[in-house]
């Protein structure tokens, strides 16, 4: 998979947008998977330099283990707001970083100093980690999403014989985002006139019910 590859420019212009995964809705029936794995492949993708122009400065991993954005903690309005390309921070065949990014980010700026200068007339190449070759294939790629991630650290507290089932059973569906509350299902198109129960002030929502609500706060 390369930079110049017809795929591969048609995939990163409708699914992304500066290098972050676009929030909007995409009226195709693959979207949602493609959304919720992007962070995945996205971590395991590096780049090979050439001029520096496909590659977003903020958003592409290129330089450090991580993109800079995820590194400084940039919220995701912001770094879809971040649209230099890589070409844009070298000037007269050297590095030309920001005054203002030197005197407060030393780390960024030395790993961006250990990278060779991008070379005039060589494509900006797209590797994948998780293989010597870094070419990318539907195999490597089945494999790689079907491999079982860490278990979640909070399972063995939530399911003992100390806590009664229900009990472990809303927490479980707390914790994963199962809980069957009005936003979930104004989520899928259900149309409801929603109100905390509790409150009689906000929709009701996971994140309200368990932490924002002022009835609950005071318990």
């Amino acid at each position: 998979m390369h930079a110049s590859d017809e795929v591969y420019v048609a995939l990163r212009q409708k699914w992304l947008h500066n290098g972050v995964s676009r929030r909007v809705h995409l009226s195709s029936s693959v979207w949602k998977d493609v959304a919720k794995l992007w962070s995945r492949i996205k971590d395991d993708t590096g780049w090979i330099i050439g001029e520096g122009y496909s590659i977003n400065f903020w958003n592409d991993v290129w330089c450090m283990d991580q993109s800079i954005s995820d590194f400084l903690g940039l919220p995701e309005g912001i770094r879809n707001s971040l649209q230099s390309s890589l070409s844009m921070f070298v000037k007269e065949g050297a590095w030309w970083i920001p005054g203002s990014l030197v005197q407060r980010i030393h780390d960024i700026v030395n790993s961006v100093s250990s990278i060779p200068i991008p070379s005039n007339g060589l494509l900006d190449t797209p590797v994948w980690k998780g293989c010597n070759s870094g070419v990318i294939n539907l195999r490597q790629v089945k494999c790689y999403l079907q491999s079982p991630g860490p278990s979640p650290g909070w399972g063995k507290l939530i399911w003992n014989k100390m806590v009664p089932p229900t009990r472990s059973c809303l927490v479980w569906k707390l914790l994963w985002g199962r809980l069957p509350v009005d936003d979930m299902a104004m989520r899928v198109g259900v149309n409801l006139a929603s109100q905390c129960s509790l409150c009689r002030r906000s929709v009701e929502f996971m994140d309200h019910l368990f932490f924002l609500c002022p009835v609950v706060l005071q318990v």
